[in-house]
């Protein structure tokens, strides 16, 4: 039971980072940005293609994750940006994001394969053991970041004028203009700050288990998940989301095979929006119309 715990919280580390960084975008942008799965693959993937050419760690990290965050930059600014101009609706920018990650996933799988990259690193290779279970140094890492993550993203976007004008962009952006808020600036630094967060989870994932093409929607979908779970109740609200999907997971693996963990991830959706139906009860719907 404590290692399936323990593999819980290991889950955890890299789906809150995954989670909150979709989740401001997502409130920033007003839509599903699925291409956010094409930063969370190119974070390792360049990683590794910097340290295969005997490039240090540290650097190559930090180039990793801002290919990351220009991935992010480049969607928005090539193709939400024509889309929304056309005033086409949100339905239309998800299609587009779809398409993006689609094709930049192929792109990937075509010039690096599709076998699964397997890194190491002497600091992440190492192990804990906690009451009898055990946990790896790359999971205590992303722990200790999406710790980092919850303790901060609160106080952050509070407090930080960045953090104030996307709050303002998520609850008006016309508004927003008005006030003088240079509504572009913001956008392009969340995609890219975001994309840099979501590309550092997917290091995280591909230290842990192993790099490959699909990765991205992988850890996509439980973040999307998460998002939506959290409601309105701000990041700390997907965060708690995250870690329950993470637990639930898990703890389902003991009885189940681990090809479930998907199937698992949505049948907790699922229950919550069962529940959340029955909970409100019938809704009366007035109608405009007349006789």
């Amino acid at each position: 039971m404590t290692q399936f715990i323990l593999n819980g919280l290991a889950m955890y580390g890299w789906l809150a980072i995954v989670a909150a960084s979709f989740a401001i975008l997502f409130r920033v942008a007003g839509f599903f940005h699925f291409a956010h799965g094409l930063a969370i693959t190119a974070g390792p993937y360049c990683l590794f293609f910097l340290l295969a050419r005997s490039v240090p760690f540290a650097p190559s990290l930090i180039l990793a994750l801002i290919c990351s965050g220009a991935v992010g930059v480049a969607v928005h600014g090539f193709v939400y940006r024509n889309v929304a101009r056309h005033g086409l609706n949100p339905l239309a920018l998800l299609l587009a994001s779809l398409g993006v990650y689609l094709i930049g996933q192929n792109f990937i799988s075509l010039f690096c394969g599709d076998d699964p990259v397997t890194p190491s690193h002497a600091l992440l290779d190492g192990s804990l053991t906690v009451l009898g279970g055990r946990i790896s140094g790359t999971n205590c890492i992303c722990l200790l970041l999406s710790f980092v993550v919850a303790f901060l993203s609160g106080p952050v976007l509070a407090v930080t004028s960045l953090g104030k004008s996307m709050r303002a962009i998520a609850a008006n952006r016309r508004l927003s203009v008005e006030l003088g808020i240079q509504t572009e600036r913001v956008m392009v630094l969340t995609y890219f700050l975001a994309s840099a967060a979501a590309g550092l989870g997917g290091i995280m994932i591909a230290y842990d288990t192993s790099a490959r093409p699909t990765m991205g929607i992988d850890a996509l979908l439980p973040a999307v998940v998460a998002v939506v779970l959290g409601g309105n109740t701000g990041i700390k609200g997907v965060l708690c989301a995250a870690l329950l999907l993470a637990m639930t997971t898990h703890i389902g693996v003991m009885y189940l095979s681990s090809l479930w963990q998907q199937s698992i991830v949505f049948a907790v959706l699922l229950v919550f929006l069962l529940f959340r139906a029955f909970a409100r009860g019938p809704q009366i719907v007035a109608s405009n119309g007349s006789s």
